[in-house]
């Protein structure tokens, strides 16, 4: 029976599956989809439109958008995807900071991954089975990562990247993926490509903080909107974010928020 009624405030996982299985848990659900073709290729009409997607391939589609298949995407075609409504859209944009989400595109976004984006894409949206499905603070993380990753555009850039080398710009804009920052510090450092002394010499000139701050910054971050947003324990999200070891996390969180991460969890979720 298809599904319909208000879904605005809901969010809802369909493990991978054929493109049959998908069309029957979504029904005519008028919602936001964010679907993810891990196998095969996919025939559909989008918007009034023949369009062909395959594996990698990544859809945000909003509750405006009209999707449908061809009998001829294949039987081997596998998809999942995390479905919502425009409320659940709205809370998780406050992960968009710095950037613009083009929502408003009249063509749906659509991304095709490579690399180390897809791969961490990947093991972000299929879920295991031993994962809690309906854990909706999860589900939102996982929502907001891979929008945020994958279509969100960065306009806002500091004055200082107007002059620094392309490379510069571009590693600094890396380093802003929470599947990058959140990596041992030897790896981010070499990712550039360059020196650890010259990369902290310039990264220290350009914006007056040592890059292993600001590292610890975008982790600590990373941990707060975790705290706020899934059912994560302290310990795992302390390993989720980079850090070796509990102790540590809390000798950086603490200072940063002010109070230790159970209490900052405790107070976001009581406002």
């Amino acid at each position: 029976m298809p599904h319909t009624g208000s879904f605005d405030n809901e969010i809802r996982y369909v493990p991978v599956s054929g493109i049959g299985d998908y069309v029957e848990s979504v029904g005519r659900r008028r919602c936001c989809r964010l679907l993810f073709i891990s196998d095969g290729i996919v025939f559909c009409t989008l918007n009034g439109k023949k369009c062909q997607f395959g594996q990698g391939d990544v859809l945000f589609l909003r509750k405006r958008d009209e999707l449908s298949f061809f009998s001829r995407s294949g039987a081997d075609t596998k998809v999942c995807a995390i479905i919502f409504g425009e409320g659940v859209l709205g809370d998780i944009s406050a992960f968009f900071e710095g950037g613009v989400f083009p929502a408003d595109a009249v063509d749906p976004p659509t991304v095709r991954l490579r690399g180390i984006q897809r791969n961490k894409t990947e093991r972000d949206m299929m879920l295991p089975a031993t994962a809690d499905h309906s854990d909706k603070g999860l589900l939102r993380m996982i929502a907001a990562q891979v929008i945020y990753e994958c279509f969100v555009i960065r306009t806002e850039l500091p004055e200082w990247l107007e002059t620094p080398p392309d490379w510069f710009v571009e590693y600094y804009m890396l380093l802003s993926r929470h599947y990058i920052f959140t990596k041992p510090f030897n790896e981010i450092i070499a990712l550039a490509g360059k020196s650890r002394e010259y990369i902290s010499r310039l990264f220290k000139s350009a914006t007056g903080k040592n890059i292993s701050d600001y590292i610890i910054d975008m982790r600590i971050n990373y941990a707060c909107n975790l705290l706020k947003n899934s059912s994560m324990d302290v310990m795992e999200i302390s390993f989720e974010c980079g850090f070796d070891n509990l102790s540590t996390f809390y000798h950086h969180f603490s200072p940063r928020v002010g109070m230790p991460p159970k209490r900052y969890r405790d107070s976001a979720r009581r406002s």
